[in-house]
């Protein structure tokens, strides 16, 4: 995991407070917060839930049809063909 912080170092050496006033607009926009910093990209989320014994939270995820042998996977995405 990487923090969202104003002081987050970007992938092009600057903060995240070269792009952002405030926290709160990162937390308006995590995803290009996320982006910016190098954070691995997952497949949309469709579903989740929680186990209420052990707390472990289990989601799907789908739909991301830009994924192919070119981009090839991650740990955050495993499989190639999740469409």
């Amino acid at each position: 995991w990487l923090p969202l912080t104003l002081e987050s170092e970007t992938t092009a050496g600057g903060t995240l407070a070269d792009s952002f006033a405030a926290l709160e607009d990162i937390i308006l926009n995590t995803a290009g917060a996320a982006d910016l910093v190098g954070a691995t990209p997952m497949d949309r989320p469709e579903w989740c839930a929680v186990d209420p014994i052990t707390g472990s939270v289990y989601l799907t995820l789908t739909n991301n049809t830009r994924r192919d042998d070119t981009t090839g996977t991650n740990p955050a995405n495993p499989r190639l063909n999740n469409k």
